[in-house]
């Protein structure tokens, strides 16, 4: 429950000028204001807020200071009744949405909202003040909504964390086939979320549990096995990946002869001691930077660091004292510096840093660990990527993936909670549009050979490599239909299943007849670089 500041309830002069609340907020008998963000004062009943919340019943309960003298003694009578009597506080709300609040705390008849979309800040309001009721009418009215508008009220639900009203929309969507399963059952990203707009204020995880709910088929539906709005407690109990990051920089080796300042922010820091000769190695930027003049302001605040901090070159670093650490430590232990698992945040940043300095090495011994991470956790490598702006690598953990990409859609991260769901969105459509990409480039090559491979024949032997050729056109239609190799494939690659589909059929075709053995180079050409095909339009995909 939220707590009310006792800075809240002030006795402070009214607005000179405010305008005027609906009649029921402005009664003579009224003994507290609330005054809305756009300058109206609403006179209210301090004791109908206290018996309608918690929040305003500490508020109200608080001491009151004593009146404040008139200021001008041809002031108003009334303006300075209520610049020196009632307590007033101030709220973020507007008067239109403090109405409509009002209008359910007040024993008065209620107009009930079909709107989702008006009702998302009532429901917000409500939760901050602690009104019961009449979040209690609201989660009623926006359930009332749920069978026209399902996807706008699990939006709410959503955006204000109301469990409850998020299944029952859910579960409407469900019976809608909102996911359009029954025309494609591969599809994986929500199109129906985009009538939303800007999706920025709910997360990847709300987005992934909607999608997940969906694709239950409702076996766990009726036993509310499946949250939609925090995780399952199996995903709460599971382990974060065990990754060190970068200690604070020193050195051993002695005469240093650099003052490395990384951003202070608000707080007093330290300098790093480095030696010039290691930094120019690495770096044609700082090697520049150090060929100028001392700086003898840096020198004096060094003054108390070391007795030889007034020959001691500096230089300032726009990067914090962690990443600034991080430089100097892969500057001077090279490749061992990644010997221990680093965090995919802190490779980012470590890559932008060294690209920013031209730090050849650094860069080059950054990025190798990054693609080692790419390969054990290439969805925790996109989520990374997104949110240092680096848009290439999230495509390019994105592409090493796209195989198997159960990986990347049916996973759940702790960090989807503090993503936003067009993350989440952007990479599902980029998986779908590459499943477009591999259906292109086999649709035709399968239609050729479900045509042969149907085909009856005489010829001794072919029973068996008919059989071999129906088992790799069953597996070809597979990949085509999901775009991907089929979770339960002994094959690693579509490399490494391509060239064995092409061994299984062509004996076949070749037992057939003259015509049909025309085409079997055209075929075996096809099997052999579709795939080169399929990569170069997964290039062209945007992310």
């Amino acid at each position: 429950m939220s707590q009310p500041s006792e800075s809240l309830p002030q006795v402070a002069p009214a607005s000179t000028n405010p305008r005027r609340p609906p009649a029921l907020f402005n009664q003579p008998s009224a003994d507290f204001i609330l005054h809305t963000s756009d300058d109206v004062d609403f006179r209210v009943h301090s004791q109908i807020l206290a018996q309608a919340s918690p929040f305003f019943a500490a508020m109200v309960s608080l001491p009151q200071p004593a009146p404040q003298a008139p200021q001008d003694d041809a002031a108003d009578p009334e303006l300075e009744r209520k610049a020196t009597v009632e307590p007033r506080a101030d709220v973020s709300e507007d008067s239109a949405t403090l109405a409509a609040l009002l209008h359910l705390v007040y024993p008065v008849p209620k107009t009930a909202m079909d709107d989702p979309a008006q009702m998302l800040p009532l429901v917000k309001a409500a939760k901050k003040y602690d009104f019961a009721l009449p979040l209690q009418i609201l989660c009623q009215w926006l359930i009332a909504a749920v069978p026209h508008q399902p996807i706008l009220v699990w939006a709410t639900a959503c955006r204000t964390g109301l469990e409850a009203v998020a299944r029952h929309a859910a579960t409407q969507l469900s019976k809608q086939d909102a996911l359009d399963l029954s025309s494609d059952p591969n599809v994986e990203a929500m199109a129906f979320v985009e009538s939303l707009g800007p999706m920025d204020d709910f997360s990847a995880a709300d987005y992934f549990r909607l999608k997940r709910f969906l694709r239950c088929k409702g076996e766990p539906i009726d036993g509310e096995s499946l949250l939609l709005l925090s995780p399952t407690p199996g995903e709460l109990e599971e382990k974060a990946p065990c990754d060190v990051p970068f200690a604070p920089f020193s050195t051993d080796i002695p005469s240093t002869d650099v003052l490395c300042w990384p951003a202070s922010g608000e707080e007093a820091i330290e300098p790093l001691r480095a030696h010039k000769a290691v930094l120019s190695v690495h770096s044609a930027v700082l090697r520049a930077s150090l060929a100028g003049y001392r700086d003898p302001v840096s020198s004096d605040r060094a003054s108390d660091t070391s007795p030889d901090a007034s020959s001691c070159r500096s230089l300032h670093f726009d990067e914090d004292e962690p990443l600034v650490s991080a430089l100097l430590t892969v500057c001077y232990h090279g490749r061992a510096s990644f010997n221990k698992s680093r965090p995919l945040a802190a490779l980012t940043k470590l890559l932008r840093a060294a690209e920013k300095y031209d730090m050849a090495d650094v860069a080059h011994w950054t990025r190798a660990a990054w693609d080692e991470r790419v390969a054990r956790s290439p969805l925790e490598a996109y989520y990374a990527a997104i949110a240092d702006g680096f848009e290439e690598h999230a495509k390019g953990a994105v592409l090493t993936a796209l195989e198997r990409p159960w990986i990347l859609t049916t996973v759940y991260l702790p960090v989807m909670e503090s993503t936003s769901a067009p993350v989440y969105h952007r990479l599902l459509k980029f998986v779908d549009a590459h499943r477009l990409v591999v259906q292109t480039c086999l649709s035709p090559i399968i239609i050729s050979l479900q045509a042969r491979v149907q085909k009856k024949t005489s010829f001794g032997g072919v029973g068996e490599s008919k059989t071999l050729a129906q088992r790799a056109l069953c597996r070809l239609e597979a990949v085509s239909a999901i775009g991907a190799l089929p979770r339960d494939s002994e094959f690693g690659s579509l490399d490494q299943l391509l060239p064995a589909i092409t061994r299984d059929i062509l004996p076949y075709i070749a037992q057939l007849g003259t015509a049909d053995k025309i085409v079997i180079p055209d075929v075996a050409w096809r099997l052999l670089t579709v795939h080169t095909d399929i990569r170069r339009g997964r290039e062209t995909i945007a992310l």
